[in-house]
């Protein structure tokens, strides 16, 4: 079969977009050379997801998201720059402003916009990545703009006190799970802040709901039922309905239990194997492995901390803005806040001119290049079907 050149693969696609695509002016006759199966749906839909993350990536890049939000905060010594940050912080407020006033949407009352503004200042001074599950351990690590409302998505949800305080306050969740999320990874680099434990900090009506839920902490760890809110699981064992059976009361306790309910491995997966099959690690053994691994991240974990704080340009004025962002959570109103930090970022990109659709009639240079990328797409295919055929 002839081969086509880039430039005819994209005439030709050009061809078949005015057409609707309803010949393939590029492509070889077709054939079967596959039996359609369950194999080969997964295979379409592994592929699918895959191009679905290219696109986004591109989405990300075009629209400026996918760019470095510490470009242009940062003093010679690579700490946050405080002045720059109020700032910024203020151009994206008065973004969002312009933005909800354009489109008739209502304007933001002074606590929502006090409780933004906090938001902001911690999404971009705070931590990225905290999960002591995993020893993860990233206090710092390089953010896009994208986090600023991907944040908003992490198990934002809590619906009352009694559920906020017991997440803060029940001792774990299950390694690896998705129970982190940025309110409490806040929480932990507050207490790495100030050194001192989160309920140091809780309101008076915090400490009577604490109170309340201690008879239940002190278990260690509770398996809730998912279905069930906190408050009525505290009534259900008060009224014994439901009986609270757990040696779990400290850390160490479990992660040995995890251990010996099969419920986590430490041990490698096998090579050349499925991710999920792994070779057998006797429970003792597991349990020396986890206090090893723990021995080996705690340095790591030390000087992660360390570079989160070298970044912090003020110690004081973040412990000032998380309570005031952790205090006002549930009363704030958060119906639009999701949207509301993706229309800031999108306004704000737009006015600082770090966005490609901010480009004018120089887009068309952007608009050009992704038609390439696509005719350049149909030639690959082209080719690697030939080469299959050579096969």
């Amino acid at each position: 079969m002839e081969r086509k050149s880039l430039v005819e693969v994209l005439n030709c696609r050009n061809k078949g977009i005015a057409a609707g695509m309803e010949e393939d002016y590029c492509f070889m006759e077709d054939r079967k050379i596959k039996v359609y199966d369950r194999n080969a749906q997964g295979e379409i839909d592994y592929r699918k997801k895959e191009v679905e993350q290219h696109l986004e990536n591109i989405r990300q890049i075009l629209s400026g998201h996918a760019g470095n939000l510490y470009a242009g905060l940062l003093d010679e010594s690579g700490k946050i720059d405080a002045a720059k940050l109020d700032t910024m912080i203020d151009d994206m407020i008065g973004a969002l402003i312009r933005y909800r006033k354009n489109f008739g949407e209502k304007a933001l009352s002074k606590k929502q916009e006090k409780w933004y503004r906090s938001y902001l200042y911690l999404a971009v001074t705070g931590p990225r990545d905290i999960d002591w599950n995993v020893i993860i351990g990233k206090y710092y690590s390089e953010k896009k703009f994208s986090d600023i409302y991907k944040y908003t998505d992490l198990q934002m949800d809590r619906k009352d006190l009694y559920e906020l305080i017991w997440r803060e306050t029940h001792s774990w969740s299950m390694p690896g799970d998705e129970e982190e999320n940025f309110l409490y990874t806040l929480k932990d680099a507050m207490e790495s802040l100030t050194g001192k434990d989160i309920r140091c900090f809780y309101t008076k009506e915090e400490k009577a709901v604490l109170e309340e839920l201690q008879p239940i902490l002190d278990y260690g760890w509770v398996d809730v039922p998912e279905d069930m809110d906190i408050r009525t699981f505290l009534e259900e064992v008060k009224q014994n309905k439901i009986k609270i059976e757990t040696g779990v009361r400290t850390k160490e306790d479990f992660i040995k239990y995890l251990i010996e309910t099969g419920q986590f491995n430490i041990a490698e997966p096998k090579e050349e194997e499925e991710d999920d099959e792994y070779e057998y690690v006797d429970p003792a053994d597991q349990q020396e492995m986890w206090e090893q691994h723990e021995r080996e991240t705690e340095e790591e974990i030390a000087d992660s901390i360390n570079a989160w704080l070298s970044r912090l340009p003020e110690e004081h004025r973040f412990e000032k803005e998380y309570l005031y962002f952790r205090r006002n959570y549930l009363s704030v109103d958060r119906s639009g806040f999701r949207a509301d930090m993706e229309h800031l970022v999108d306004a704000y990109l737009y006015e600082q001119g770090r966005t490609a659709y901010s480009l004018g009639d120089n887009y068309g240079i952007v608009d050009n290049a992704l038609s390439v990328a696509e005719g350049r797409i149909y030639h690959e295919i082209v080719r690697a079907r030939n080469l299959r055929e050579d096969d």
